[in-house]
């Protein structure tokens, strides 16, 4: 009985960084169809990539990222945007006015 224990756990201890490693597939999915490597980049910077407006402003979110990393930070903290992307209104971002719904 003892045996199985001790089987039981040292199996536990040797499986749980592998869990650790599986790799989300909608991350999978958005660092491909963002043109980037899924292990390089996090969940979260991923989607900051994303929410970029133009490729321009994707390019400077990707440079930012890489340079956190290489400074060993997170590459998720915000960086300013542009004062177009700061209006209050999701709308008001996307250019849409109160006569055009």
């Amino acid at each position: 009985m003892l045996n199985k224990i001790v089987l039981a756990a040292a199996a536990t201890l040797i499986a749980l960084p592998l869990m650790a490693q599986e790799v989300n597939p909608g991350k999978v999915a958005l660092a491909r169809s963002l043109g980037l490597d899924p292990n390089a980049y996090t969940l979260s910077e991923l989607t900051a990539i994303n929410g970029e407006f133009t490729p321009a402003e994707r390019a400077n979110r990707i440079r930012y990222i890489n340079e956190q990393h290489a400074r060993g930070k997170s590459g998720t903290s915000h960086i300013r945007s542009t004062p177009r992307h700061q209006s209050r209104f999701l709308s008001q971002r996307q250019g849409i006015g109160r006569n055009d719904y």
